[in-house]
């Protein structure tokens, strides 16, 4: 008889205070998609910083996202209330704006801007999504979906500081990419190169989720070779659960006092088996919504496959509450659930509203021993 099967799984859902729900299965590469203005004049300059948006498409019935390849059709599209439009790079106002899986760009499909998305009809709203409206086949099967990601026009403030975290492969680890570099870099009011800070400025700390508790990550961050502005450090899969929630903290030089925060999440498809979770993680929800998640263990391989198994779970919402490190529960107890397949767990509006020191992301902690 082997030894007894442990998993354990983690994401994340943001809470958005305003009425504006974003899907992000768009994956922004290189920086995030918020164009700043001092007033109505432009200040972002992503002609010579251009951003990269991905599409990264990952279902239960795959391993891993599909590259380029797989794709019969994507066409990006931006839409703001009514208005759309279909991006052509080759016609103006687009021309030399956006570009279409350029050669610099990653194994998904993915699109390169290098300008002003609020030109045109689309000057005056304050945001734009952008859609990729794609079909591939999976399996026999013709599938057509689509995906969004909002971009935003922001007021540029000195006052705010602004946290950036950049990872590869869009956050997995696969075969033959067993190891992500994630770089760090703290804005003061944007992301513009002449905004952010030398490292000098502030320190990087890394937290994750393990069995349950919220702790500092075992990894060395280091000041990022030739850029005097970052900080970065190298992930493994070993070091990774099946999928694993991170909070990087900016600090004062000292290491005090938290200046800025971001969360994200970092998979992994090179174990036997994987935690599934029925919503998509890393999604966004509107202040006020209930989510409810179905978890299931499948084969990281051969995830359409059933495992004929029963499991013990343990699942559990937390959050870091504002201006302060110490994790705290959302609800009043974790869910368990004994000699199942699956479990589910659901956190309704009322479970974070009542929190008045929540500040806008909750994590859902998993884990699943073989019964």
């Amino acid at each position: 008889m082997g030894p007894m099967i442990t998993l354990q799984g983690a994401h994340t859902i943001s809470v958005i205070r305003n009425a504006v729900s974003v899907v992000s299965r768009l994956q922004a590469e290189n920086y995030y998609l918020d164009f700043f203005y001092n007033g109505t004049t432009p200040k972002s300059d992503w002609s010579n910083e251009p951003r990269l948006v991905s599409l990264i498409v990952d279902t239960p019935h795959t391993s891993g996202a599909f590259e380029k390849a797989a794709f019969s059709r994507v066409v990006w599209k931006l839409k703001s209330g009514n208005t759309e439009r279909t991006i052509d790079p080759t016609a103006a106002p687009y021309k030399g704006v956006y570009e279409i899986n350029p050669s610099t760009g990653s194994n998904y499909p993915c699109l390169k801007i290098a300008g002003n998305p609020f030109t045109d009809v689309f000057q005056d709203v304050s945001e734009i999504t952008l859609k990729a409206e794609f079909a591939l086949n999976i399996d026999g099967t013709d599938v057509e979906s689509s995906a969004t990601i909002a971009i935003n026009k922001r007021q540029k403030s000195d006052e705010a500081y602004y946290p950036i975290v950049i990872y590869e492969n869009g956050g997995y680890f696969e075969d033959g990419k067993e190891s992500l570099r994630i770089v760090f870099k703290l804005g003061r009011g944007s992301d513009m190169k002449d905004d952010i800070l030398p490292r000098t400025a502030y320190k990087v700390r890394l937290k994750d989720w393990t069995n349950g508790s919220y702790s500092e990550t075992s990894v060395s961050i280091t000041a990022s070779t030739g850029d005097s502005q970052s900080y970065e450090c190298t992930l493994s899969a070993a070091q990774v659960n099946t999928m694993d929630a991170y909070t990087a903290e900016f600090t004062d030089p000292e290491g005090q006092n938290v200046l800025a925060t971001k969360s994200f999440e970092l998979y992994d498809r090179t174990d036997e088996y994987t935690i599934y979770f029925t919503d998509t993680p890393g999604s966004t929800i509107t202040y006020g919504m209930s989510v409810t998640t179905i978890c299931s263990v499948v084969k990281s391989k051969r995830p359409e496959t059933p495992l004929d198994k029963k499991w013990n779970w343990t699942l559990d919402y937390m959050y870091t509450p504002k201006g302060g490190t110490a994790a705290k529960r959302l609800k009043a107890s974790a869910t368990t659930v004994s000699n199942a397949s699956k479990a589910s767990i659901t956190v309704s509006g009322s479970d974070y509203q009542s929190k008045t020191d929540f500040d806008s992301t909750m994590y859902l902690l998993c884990q699943a021993t073989e019964a």
